[in-house]
């Protein structure tokens, strides 16, 4: 049976979606919003902690291939908090600040994202996780016969040879957390470990 409110019961939705005819598909530059986004309760965080977790998970998945679409890595907070995002104007709904606040604690914890300064107040949102960038760094330094060389973050991922790598372009901040996810990254200031493999020097 259907609940009293479906309005308002996250799990109705993510079960009938498919069969609304009612959804307008809207699109930002390379980027159309997926279905939920056009639902008025996906801009309020929902109680029910399995259902708060799924919700989160959700806009983790759309800030992420938002920002890849746009070919934004990093974000001002705010910038992105005054983003078409967190405003559907055509249901007039917004996240509200405490809950944006949520969404942006979720990206965090998830390794989804990072602070880039003290005052929290630019983050860098990942299109893919540290371990998928750190073996495409890995196999790219194995088939370039780039192993034990010296190579300079920067070039790594700004080098025009690199243009079909899904690194090229990357924040340095990203490599870099990439070759040095590890606990055990580095033994001195020259060397840096990619998952436990020494492969790459950086220049001084």
């Amino acid at each position: 049976p259907k609940p009293q409110n479906p309005l308002r019961n996250f799990h109705y939705l993510i079960a009938n979606i498919r069969s609304s005819n009612n959804i307008t598909k809207m699109k930002k530059g390379n980027f159309i919003f997926p279905e939920h986004y056009n639902w008025p309760c996906f801009f309020t965080v929902q109680v029910n902690n399995d259902t708060r977790g799924k919700q989160l998970k959700l806009w983790q998945e759309i800030i992420s291939k938002y920002s890849e679409a746009n070919k934004v890595h990093t974000w001002g907070v705010t910038e992105l908090y005054s983003s078409d995002l967190c405003c559907n104007k055509e249901v007039n709904r917004r996240l509200s600040k405490h809950d944006f606040d949520l969404v942006m604690e979720y990206l965090i914890s998830s390794g989804a994202a990072k602070y880039t300064t003290a005052a929290k107040d630019k983050i860098i949102i990942y299109y893919k996780s540290i371990q998928e960038y750190a073996a495409a760094i890995y196999a790219w330094a194995q088939n370039t016969g780039r192993m034990n060389s010296v190579e300079s973050l920067v070039d790594i991922a700004t080098s025009s040879e690199n243009s079909k790598e899904i690194f090229y372009k990357v924040p340095v901040d990203i490599v870099k957390s990439c070759l040095l996810y590890t606990s055990d990254a580095a033994d001195d200031s020259l060397r840096v470990d990619l998952g436990g493999r020494r492969i790459i020097k950086k220049k001084k």
